[in-house]
């Protein structure tokens, strides 16, 4: 599913990068840590700039969470996406 997005967004004639985004919080001995959480796309032209994250299957909180952490502590207002695979039911909160 993610070589159809990465290859639909190169025909559209977007650049299309990798994300990392790296968050610091303390441990359970209250060390600072570093963790990368990844953004699937970022998608650029010219001004224009979309993250996209592409999901086959987001039916759990566990997963929908993963999915949107990074799209959290991005610290921009650029448009941010999450594709998901099928029309299945998601967790209701």
């Amino acid at each position: 599913m993610e070589n159809i997005v990465y290859n639909e967004q190169l025909i559209r004639g977007y650049n299309v990068d990798v994300g990392i985004v790296e968050v610091y919080a303390k441990n359970n001995e209250g060390k600072t840590t570093r963790k990368q959480l990844e953004v699937d796309f970022v998608v650029n032209q010219g001004s224009q700039r979309y993250y996209i994250q592409a999901a086959y299957d987001m039916t759990s909180e566990e997963k929908r969470t993963q999915e949107f952490n990074s799209f959290r502590k991005i610290p921009d207002s650029f448009k941010k996406i999450v594709i998901v695979n099928g029309t299945k039911k998601t967790v209701e909160k």
